[in-house]
């Protein structure tokens, strides 16, 4: 079914999201359609740049105010979970294994613990329990 009076709601940051969203409007009734950018600025060495520019996503007048609303549900269920993540790496420890070499990546809660080397199965000392000099911050994650 054509949108008789297209209205812009929402600019995805690429084509898989647009489809996302466009599958959301979808469950709850809203005919959406999407567009990619066409011009001469959406096109590199005469391929698509879709990819790096956005993808409208167009409803019905009458369906904007309702659309626009699950759309806003969307974004803040995605930011909430984007936030969890950046939490989430905020509290990462690194861990060398001595037996194989390999670096592991652990919740700083684990710090103190011995876990298995996920590599060779070896007992490995996720560092110490308090902190102290033994540490030294590069970003995010604590190396040990």
């Amino acid at each position: 079914m054509a949108i008789a009076n297209p209205v812009e709601v929402y600019a995805a940051s690429s084509p898989q999201e647009a489809q996302l969203l466009k599958d959301l409007l979808s469950e709850a009734g809203i005919n959406a359609e999407i567009t990619e950018d066409v011009t001469p600025d959406g096109e590199w060495m005469g391929v698509s740049a879709a990819p790096y520019h956005s993808s409208r996503m167009w409803v019905d007048d009458e369906m904007a105010e309702t659309a626009a609303e699950i759309l806003r549900e969307y974004e803040q269920q995605r930011d909430k979970k984007l936030e969890a993540r950046e939490e989430a790496a905020v509290h990462l420890v690194e861990a060398r294994c001595e037996e194989c070499g390999q670096i592991s990546t652990f919740s700083a809660a684990l710090r103190g613990t011995v876990q298995e080397c996920p590599k060779c199965g070896a007992s490995m000392d996720v560092g110490p329990a308090t902190d102290g000099d033994w540490w030294k911050a590069d970003g995010d994650v604590v190396k040990l």
